[in-house]
C-alpha cells in the first residue's frame, strides 16, 4: 500500500511540486525519494515568483487528491486557527472547497472568546458556507478539577492521590 501510496503523489505532484512540498515537509522525502535529476537552480527561481502562493496552494491541493481516497482518508487538524495569517487562511479555504477532496475532513480549533465579528476567520468561514461546504461548531466547555485531576493522573501514570498537589495549581 505504502508503494501505491508513493506512486500516487509521484505521478500528481511533476518534480516542482515535490520540491516545493519538501520544502515544507521534509518527511516527505521518506515516502517520495529525490530525483537526481532536480535542477535546483530553476526551483529557486520559480519559488520567487508572484504566484509561489498560488503555486503552493495547487501542489498542496495535488498533493492531498493523491493521499485523501475513500480508503485513505485525510483529517487536517489547525490548533489555534484564530492565530492563522490571512495566507494560511486563504490556503485553508481553498483546499477545504475543492470539490474533488471528498476524502478529506478539516477540524479548526479556536478559542472562542479571541474570534470577534470582524476576525478575518469569521469571513472565511462565512465563504465556506456560502459556497455550500458544511461547517458545523462542537462548542467545549473547560475540564472541571475532579476532570483535570483524572486527567493528570492518568497522563502521568501515577496514583491520584500523588497528583493532587499538581492538579490543584492548574
Amino acid at each position: 500500500q505504502s508503494l501505491a501510496l508513493c506512486a500516487a503523489i509521484a505521478s500528481a505532484l511533476n518534480v516542482g511540486g515535490l520540491e516545493v512540498l519538501r520544502g515544507l515537509m521534509p518527511s516527505l522525502s521518506k515516502i517520495v525519494p529525490d530525483d537526481d535529476s532536480t535542477n535546483n537552480q530553476a526551483l529557486a527561481v520559480q519559488r520567487q515568483t508572484d504566484g509561489a502562493l498560488s503555486q503552493l496552494f495547487y501542489y498542496l491541493s495535488l498533493f492531498l487528491r493523491a493521499i485523501a481516497t475513500p480508503v485513505t482518508p485525510v483529517v487536517l487538524f489547525l490548533d489555534d486557527t484564530h492565530w492563522a495569517d490571512e495566507a494560511a487562511l486563504d490556503m485553508v479555504t481553498t483546499l477545504i472547497s475543492e470539490r474533488s477532496l471528498t476524502s478529506l475532513l478539516f477540524i479548526g480549533c479556536y478559542r472562542e472568546d479571541e474570534v470577534h465579528q470582524s476576525h478575518p476567520m469569521i469571513k472565511h468561514r462565512q465563504e465556506l458556507t456560502q459556497a455550500g461546504v458544511f461547517c458545523t461548531d462542537i462548542v467545549l466547555g473547560g475540564l472541571e478539577k475532579p476532570d483535570c485531576h483524572k486527567m493528570i493522573s492518568d497522563l502521568l501514570h501515577l496514583p491520584p492521590r500523588t497528583t493532587q498537589s499538581l492538579s490543584d495549581a492548574v
